[in-house]
């Protein structure tokens, strides 16, 4: 479902600032400039009633609207206190309930309506600085998502979503930039987050429960965000997001039925961190995660349940997004350490323990420079009339390679750079010049256990051994060869200085 909307979660924590300068901060220009700021957050905020009681300047049925060509949403809650405390600062509190009530485009082109309520216990934020860069601390004791309802073409959807944050605590800053910009920091912790999904496909006889938690949440953000009223594309007009996270304890747990067969899934999870950035140059997002525990149960398994563990996952992913004369730099990492299986699973796999058992891991870490062709961010529709590529490769480096499964292990590194002008030779890719080392150590062996097993017939594994013979040479230590594979500026190809073609 594309929903491009983005309904004010918390009108107070999510409250935008700015206008004219003064010492302090009074309740009356905190929400004009709440009004005057939503547009940044592509929002139009407005109140049915607004009146002074005292020191404390009270807004009825609340409303936030964001409207969209696909979607369209309007967060409502009953009323808003802002409560002048004397000192500079202004204190305010909401009524418990937020009703987000709209529409969107589904994938396939279907219109879908959802209508969901937001729940706050002991929310606050006491709000200081001046208009022009407001401050705002924010406590909250439960946020959750109690009733949720979407509909499909007027049919209710099958499905149940519940979602809680407790304790949340924080700080963040609004301040204006000058022109359309407002720039946007900060941080926030919670104790506990909770989801649970539960989904029923009657035309597949199937049912799905979901149930997500962490704990030890806590995150910062900033960003350069464009008043969404004054520009087509905020990335165009120099907007700019980024947001880094990290968790303390992560679990889940997945069942799945269907036909009456059953399918369990749980997994386990130590600290990780999350980080994602986004601007018209580039975007870039990168996990990271220690400790993986599963535990899966099926129905039709031979055994109560199987487990496996990884020690440590990573991923990392950053490329350019705007046309540029020259090239800049992209990363591609993808980790996996110390991955190890049940021993009932290898009971199977390996009943003779040919195989070394210990932990798998795989390493794969690219960095290159390429040259964007067209403006990815700041003009979507730049990729549907491509005739060719996107970008072009300038630069790739393998700064490693890492495979060791089986008592084998292969690592390497290289290097290669890239002619966009001579495209003939590689059938419309650019013509590479360069050179990457290959080191294999322990492969004899893994592919004679591989025999043992019974997994590949000796005649087929011959093959395998002259394929080896022909692209390596002998290391200085038993069962290891090593390999370089080399591509000149001619466009020849050679194996440890053996022509290939």
């Amino acid at each position: 479902m594309k929903l491009t909307v983005i309904p004010i979660l918390a009108l107070g924590v999510t409250a935008i600032t700015a206008t004219a300068a003064s010492a302090d901060v009074n309740a009356r220009e905190v929400w004009e400039a709440w009004k005057s700021m939503s547009g940044h957050v592509g929002q139009t905020l407005a109140a049915g009633s607004e009146d002074m009681d005292g020191n404390t300047l009270v807004l009825g049925d609340v409303t936030a609207t964001s409207i969209q060509s696909e979607a369209n949403a309007t967060s409502r809650v009953e009323w808003i206190r802002l409560r002048e405390r004397g000192d500079g600062t202004v204190e305010m509190t909401m009524s418990p309930d937020q009703r987000v009530v709209g529409s969107a485009e589904a994938e396939d082109g279907k219109p879908a309506e959802f209508d969901i309520t937001l729940s706050y216990d002991d929310y606050r934020v006491l709000i200081s600085g001046t208009p022009e860069r407001m401050i705002h601390d924010y406590e909250i004791g439960r946020l959750g998502i109690d009733d949720a309802s979407i509909e499909v073409e007027g049919e209710q959807a099958p499905l149940v979503l519940n979602f809680t944050l407790t304790s949340l605590a924080g700080q963040y800053i609004a301040e204006n930039i000058g022109g359309p910009k407002l720039r946007l920091t900060g941080d926030g912790t919670a104790d506990s987050m909770k989801v649970k999904i539960n989904f029923v496909d009657p035309s597949k006889d199937s049912t799905l429960d979901m149930d997500i938690a962490a704990t030890g949440i806590a995150a910062t953000f900033s960003g350069d965000l464009v008043n969404m009223a004054t520009v087509v594309n905020p990335f165009a007009a120099g907007g700019s997001y980024r947001f880094d996270s990290e968790v303390a304890t992560m679990t889940s747990a997945v069942e799945v039925v269907e036909d009456g067969e059953t399918v369990q899934v749980e997994s386990v999870g130590k600290a990780g961190t999350f980080d994602l950035s986004a601007a018209a140059e580039e975007l870039s997002y990168a996990s990271d995660v220690e400790s993986l525990d599963y535990t899966i149960r099926a129905s039709e398994m031979p055994f109560p349940e199987l487990k496996a563990s990884i020690g440590r996952t990573a991923f990392k992913l950053l490329f350019p997004t705007a046309k540029t004369e020259e090239p800049r730099d992209f990363e591609l990492l993808y980790s996996m350490r110390d991955l190890v299986i049940d021993e009932r699973l290898w009971m199977m796999l390996d009943p003779g323990n040919a195989l070394e058992h210990g932990p798998a891991t795989l390493i794969v870490d690219l960095t290159g420079k390429a040259r964007m062709l067209v403006d990815m961010m700041s003009n979507p529709h730049a990729m549907e009339n491509l005739d060719g590529p996107p970008a072009e490769l300038e630069e790739l480096k393998l700064r490693k390679l890492q495979l060791t499964v089986g008592g084998a292990e292969l690592t390497g590194d290289g290097a290669f750079t890239f002619d966009n002008s001579k495209t003939e030779m590689m059938n419309g890719f650019p013509q590479p010049d360069g050179a990457v080392d290959l080191k294999l150590v322990g492969g004899n062996a893994l592919l004679d256990n591989l025999v043992k097993m019974g997994l590949v017939p000796e005649e087929q594994m011959m093959g395998v051994r002259m394929m080896m013979a022909m692209f390596t040479v002998p290391g200085q230590d038993a069962d290891t060869v090593t390999s370089r594979i080399e591509v000149t500026p001619e466009g020849k190809i050679l194996a440890n200085g053996q022509p290939l073609n």
